[in-house]
């Protein structure tokens, strides 16, 4: 069954189950090795704890800015057609019109898919890893035609215009805004997965949750014996 947020937390909770089974076992659990004692054990799971809490703050911010770079996509298709309105209100622009209406064009019909937040133990040949680089390179075409905007209404001899945010520097910022945010994208993409794979090392590593806790139930076993109502609690617990 492939990992989920849900499940990282489920057997972060079944790890303080045994914790607490440990720690009140009379006489005192005693383990030769002293990686399995319940303080150290402790320590493990309050990593755990803690990098589930960084995978969730950096998924929350990957989305978050989803939805801050998707709303500046439709504000720049709606700022490009004013754009487009604004050349064509001119007769004496109508020269310069096409290529105004060419990049303009390019820009509205620019179709790019909302990208999800990459999923546990997604691979790189994966069909949405494949799906989010497609849709990244889509971002990046929405910032050149932001540009070529700017360089086409740059062209216009004496472009000038009352509503401020189509000058030639609105829209030269307005493209530098969607870059910068999808150099952000690209960052956040990519602490999200460093994040998955300090927590994955955390739980499925030979020093990890998942073998810590089968440690500790042999541990248990060979201390108190098969048939001690410790072991018997213990083995109830599952890894």
């Amino acid at each position: 069954m492939p990992n989920t947020e849900s499940t990282f937390t489920d057997r972060h909770a079944r790890g303080l189950s045994l914790h607490t089974a440990i720690s009140a076992f009379d006489p005192p659990f005693s383990p030769s090795n002293q990686a399995l004692a319940a303080d150290a054990f402790l320590k493990l799971l309050n990593a755990c704890e803690a990098s589930n809490t960084q995978v969730s703050a950096a998924s929350s911010a990957y989305t978050a800015k989803v939805d801050v770079r998707t709303d500046l996509g439709k504000a720049s298709k709606q700022r490009a057609a004013r754009v487009l309105a604004q050349v064509k209100s001119n007769a004496n622009w109508k020269a310069h019109l096409e290529p105004v209406a060419r990049h303009v064009a390019k820009l509205t019909n620019l179709r790019v898919s909302r990208p999800k937040a990459p999923a546990e133990g997604e691979g790189e040949e994966s069909e949405a890893k494949k799906r989010r680089n497609q849709g990244e390179l889509g971002h990046a075409e929405m910032a050149q035609h932001l540009r070529n905007i700017a360089s086409a209404l740059a062209d216009i001899p004496g472009y000038t215009v009352p509503a401020e945010d189509l000058t030639v520097a609105a829209i030269q910022a307005l493209a530098v805004s969607y870059s910068t945010l999808n150099e952000e994208m690209t960052t956040l993409e990519a602490n999200l997965a460093r994040q998955r794979t300090e927590r994955r090392a955390l739980y499925e590593s030979e020093i990890g949750l998942k073998e810590s806790m089968k440690a500790i139930k042999n541990a248990v076993k060979a201390q108190y014996g098969t048939t001690s109502p410790q072991y018997l609690e213990a083995r109830a617990i599952r890894v």
